[in-house]
C-alpha cells in the first residue's frame, strides 16, 4: 500500500485513528493505541444515525510518528457536553495517553489512560458503533482536517 500512503501524503489527508474494526459480529477493538495529543479543534461533522450536520471535536494525535485524527461528537446523547470531551480537557497538549476500546456488556467503552497517571477515564462508544462501514472508508477530498 505504498502508493496509497503516498497519495494520502500528497493530498495532505490525515488518516483516522481507528479504535475498532467493524465485522459481521459487531465492532472489534484494535487494541491499545499509545498516542500523543497534539491539538484539538471544533468542527462540523455528520451524525451517521440521522444524516444531519452536528458539531464535533477533532483531536490531532501522533501514533508511532504518524499524525492521525480522532473525532468525537461535541454533545452526548443526553444533550450535555460529551464525556470524552470533558475528560480530554484535563489532558495537556503534548501529553501521551493510551486509548483503547473495550466491550462492556452490549456497549463499547473507550478507556483513556494518561501515561504517568494511574487512573483511567472511560466513555460510551455506542454512537460510533452505528456508523456505516463505507463512511469509515471514505476519503475526504477537502484534505487535512486540521
Amino acid at each position: 500500500m505504498i502508493t496509497s500512503k503516498q497519495l494520502l501524503k500528497e493530498a495532505n489527508i490525515t488518516p483516522k485513528l481507528r479504535l475498532g474494526q467493524k465485522t459481521s459480529k459487531g465492532v472489534i477493538s484494535t487494541g491499545e493505541h499509545r498516542v500523543k495529543i497534539i491539538k484539538d479543534k471544533l468542527d462540523k461533522g455528520i451524525d451517521t444515525m440521522t444524516g444531519k450536520e452536528r458539531d464535533v471535536v477533532k483531536y490531532l494525535v501522533e501514533e508511532a510518528g504518524q499524525h492521525k485524527f480522532y473525532e468525537v461528537p461535541k454533545l452526548g446523547k443526553d444533550g450535555q457536553l460529551h464525556y470524552l470531551v470533558q475528560r480530554l480537557a484535563e489532558v495537556a497538549e503534548g501529553a501521551e495517553i493510551i486509548l483503547k476500546m473495550e466491550k462492556r456488556g452490549i456497549k463499547n467503552v473507550v478507556t483513556v489512560t494518561e501515561i504517568g497517571r494511574t487512573d483511567t477515564i472511560e466513555y460510551d462508544e455506542d454512537e460510533k458503533e452505528g456508523e456505516k462501514e463505507e463512511k469509515e472508508n471514505e476519503i475526504s477530498l477537502d484534505g487535512n482536517p486540521f
